[in-house]
């Protein structure tokens, strides 16, 4: 994924940098606190989702001022200047029909509900991931107690701020610090959260109208059930989704499947195989993934944290399966592999060369194999 990045100007005169990938429904991600249009898609799993979504819509992402490619030497973080940056954006391309999604962290969520309540007519849905009303007192605290502490840098900032949201034992959070440390430096965040601090979503809810949907994090202190609970109390009709896993991925991985039925029939229709009668033989496409050196990865990790890892990957490879118009066998034992068939040899190496990422990402490298050749289904396998 290459992206064609392009600029415009607020109405305060401030470059905002943005692009679009793929055609169909718009889906506007809004970002805050880690924004970088080109940094971020070194990460596999966000390029991932992003070219997900950009072969069934038109993929819209921005970086606010003051991150990112966009204009740096900003001043005023306020609520409403960030919302004018959106506004812009959605102006600038004339959106309409808008499927608006966060991404997580909670801080895009004043920013999405003001923009859905300031035009009602040109939203359809909205997604608030890892979303809270403001800002949580502890997380205030924290945060503002590493700003003040004598001699600290940004790299001890960032990595620190990035254990504080994803957890102490989340190997990919110095991914996401990274990511931080290229969407701004320490001056720059330092009145960004100043500001950031004292947005409230609370002012625009009542106003939203439209399908919702609140994802949260099971037990987390700052993104957890008591915050969704709050969003969903005060938006009509909203509905609230919880999900559990120790590491980004996982979460990742979960809140994918839940996203995409909340969006459904709003984006094109998915590829889906053509499924012969039960008992009748056909020719398909057949996936095998399977994770290499699983016994000396068990040894090294320790079994509780490779199963723990393991599930959250099986769990992936049967999204991009699914993603990729493939079918996922269901009720076989086959321990640490996953088996899917295809009707297409093309969504199959597709899904093969996806799934080989996902294996990447996950730090659990995978044996790929496809084979073509006739099969019967029986007892829906």
């Amino acid at each position: 994924m290459k992206p064609l990045v392009q600029y415009l100007k607020t109405n305060d005169d401030v470059s905002i940098a943005y692009y679009t990938a793929g055609e169909g429904p718009a889906l506007l991600f809004v970002s805050a606190m880690y924004s970088h249009l080109l940094e971020e898609l070194n990460i596999p799993w966000t390029r991932g989702v992003y070219e997900r979504v950009a072969r069934v819509a038109r993929l819209v992402r921005y970086d606010p001022r003051g991150s990112g490619l966009s204009e740096r030497d900003v001043r005023d973080f306020s609520i409403e200047a960030m919302v004018n940056d959106v506004d812009a954006v959605i102006q600038h391309l004339d959106l309409r029909d808008v499927r608006v999604i966060t991404n997580a962290y909670g801080f895009p969520t004043p920013i999405a509900t003001a923009i859905v309540a300031r035009h009602p007519d040109r939203f359809t849905h909205l997604v608030l991931l890892a979303a809270f009303e403001s800002a949580p007192a502890i997380l205030v605290e924290q945060v503002t107690a590493l700003l003040q502490t004598p001699g600290a840098d940004w790299r001890f900032v960032s990595e620190s701020i990035s254990r504080l949201a994803q957890g102490w034992d989340d190997a990919e959070t110095s991914i996401f610090a990274n990511l931080m440390r290229q969407t701004m430096d320490l001056d720059g965040f330092k009145r960004f959260w100043a500001a950031a601090t004292t947005w409230r979503a609370e002012p625009f809810l009542g106003a939203i109208s439209i399908p919702t949907l609140v994802v949260s994090y099971k037990g987390h202190p700052y993104f957890g059930e008591d915050q969704g609970r709050r969003l969903v109390a005060k938006i009509s009709g909203a509905r609230l989704a919880v999900v559990d896993s120790p590491t980004a991925a996982g979460r990742g991985a979960q809140m994918l499947p839940i996203v995409a039925d909340f969006l459904g029939g709003s984006l094109a229709p998915e590829r889906r195989p053509r499924v012969p009668p039960e008992g009748s033989p056909g020719t398909a496409i057949i996936l095998f993934a399977d994770i290499a050196e699983s016994t000396a990865l068990t040894e090294r990790l320790g079994d509780a944290a490779f199963r723990a890892k393991a599930r959250d990957l099986d769990s992936a490879l049967r999204n991009v399966i699914r993603e990729h118009a493939g079918t996922p066998i269901e009720g076989k034992l086959l321990g640490d592999g996953v088996l899917a068939v295809f009707t297409s040899a093309r969504h199959a190496i597709e899904a093969a060369l996806a799934c080989g990422r996902s294996g990447d990402d996950a730090e659990l490298p995978l044996h790929l194999g496809l084979h073509a050749g006739d099969v019967i289904r029986e007892e829906n396998n």
